[in-house]
C-alpha cells in the first residue's frame, strides 16, 4: 500500500474545478449553465491572438522557451506595468507562468512553515487556504470588499488586524503595527494576480 506524507492529507480539492466538471456535465444533458466557479470568460479567444499563435507556429516558434519567458513579452509587460502603474521595473524581475496559483504556491511554501501566519484574499479561490494548510502554517483570512475594488485595504491591517493579533499574538502584533506604522508615508505598489494594485500603507 502506498503511504503519503501527511501533509498530503491537509491539500484539500480546487472547488472551482469541482464546480466546472459539474457545471460541464450538466451542460452536456442540454441544460443551460451559467458557470460562475471558474472564472472562464464567456467569450472565444479573440481571432487576432488564435491567428498570432498559429502563425508563430508556422514560422517555427515551438519547443521549449526560457524558463523566465520569451524576452519580448517580459518587455511588454515592463511597458505594460509602466504604463498603467507609473512603476518602472526590469525585464529581469519579470517571469511570465500559467497563471498566478503556481507563483503563489512557490512564495508560501518558501514562508509556510508550523507557527507561521499567512495572509489570503477572503473570498478567494479556495485552494489558497488549502495551500496555507499544506505547509502547517496558520491561515489568516482578509477580508476584500466590493467598496475597496475586491483589494486589500491599508486601513484593515492597521485597525482589524491589530485588534486580532492583540488577543492571539501580542509580540506579533505589535511587530506587524510598527512595521506598518513605518512605511505610513510610503506609496507601494504590489500585484494580486497579476492585477496591479496600489495602496498606501
Amino acid at each position: 500500500m502506498i503511504h503519503t506524507v501527511p501533509a498530503f492529507d491537509r491539500l484539500g480539492e480546487e472547488n472551482a474545478f469541482a464546480v466546472l466538471a459539474r457545471a460541464t456535465a450538466l451542460s452536456e444533458q442540454g441544460r443551460d449553465i451559467v458557470n460562475l466557479g471558474i472564472g472562464q470568460p464567456d467569450f472565444r479567444t479573440p481571432g487576432h491572438i488564435v491567428e498570432a499563435a498559429i502563425k508563430a507556429l508556422r514560422d517555427g516558434h515551438h519547443g521549449y522557451t526560457p524558463a523566465t519567458g520569451l524576452l519580448a513579452t517580459r518587455e511588454a509587460v515592463v511597458r505594460r506595468t509602466l504604463e498603467t502603474t507609473g512603476v518602472e521595473i526590469s525585464p529581469d524581475n519579470v517571469m511570465i507562468l500559467p497563471g498566478g496559483k503556481p507563483t503563489m504556491f512557490a512564495a508560501i511554501l518558501m514562508f509556510g512553515e508550523p507557527g507561521a501566519d499567512i495572509l489570503y484574499p477572503d473570498p478567494g479561490f479556495p485552494i489558497y487556504r488549502s495551500m496555507i494548510e499544506f505547509t502547517g502554517a496558520r491561515p489568516v483570512p482578509v477580508p476584500i470588499r466590493e467598496e475597496n475594488g475586491f483589494a486589500f485595504s491599508a486601513d484593515y491591517f492597521r485597525i482589524d488586524l491589530k485588534l486580532t493579533y492583540r488577543m492571539n499574538n501580542k509580540g506579533f502584533m505589535q511587530e506587524f503595527f510598527v512595521d506598518f506604522q513605518n512605511l505610513s508615508n510610503h506609496k507601494r505598489t504590489f500585484s494580486i494576480k497579476g492585477r496591479p494594485v496600489s495602496a498606501k500603507v
